[in-house]
């Protein structure tokens, strides 16, 4: 589970160096569920994590966008209180984060009417 989950990583992180900018951001929005899919399913390959967050993630991307631009401000709450904001901060953003997943979660995998 330790190495499907750095292997991903990776990959995103090489994606990101790769795409340059707007390529790395919907690149790194697109495979932005990885984790939380490894988390459910322990099983799973890295490809298949990838696979099923890129599915996951169509028609999500801009919603994803918006949540982690409006954590800006937070930031700076952070950076201003000498970093100590951000022990509270992470969790919050970890915790926005996880409610997108269940949503997006929920919605892909509703059975098509």
């Amino acid at each position: 589970m330790v190495g499907t989950f750095v292997l991903a990583m990776i990959v995103i992180l090489f994606a990101s160096v790769f795409a340059i900018l707007i390529g790395g951001i919907v690149l790194s929005l697109a495979y932005a569920l990885v984790p939380y899919i490894i988390h459910d399913n322990p099983n799973i390959g890295v490809v298949e994590a990838l696979r099923k967050s890129r599915r996951m993630m169509r028609g999500h991307k801009w919603e994803l966008f918006c949540l982690q631009i409006s954590f800006i401000g937070w930031f700076f709450v952070g950076i201003f209180t000498f970093y100590i904001g951000f022990l509270w901060i992470v969790p919050y953003i970890n915790t926005a984060t996880a409610a997108f997943y269940e949503d997006v979660k929920a919605e892909y995998e509703k059975p098509i009417q």
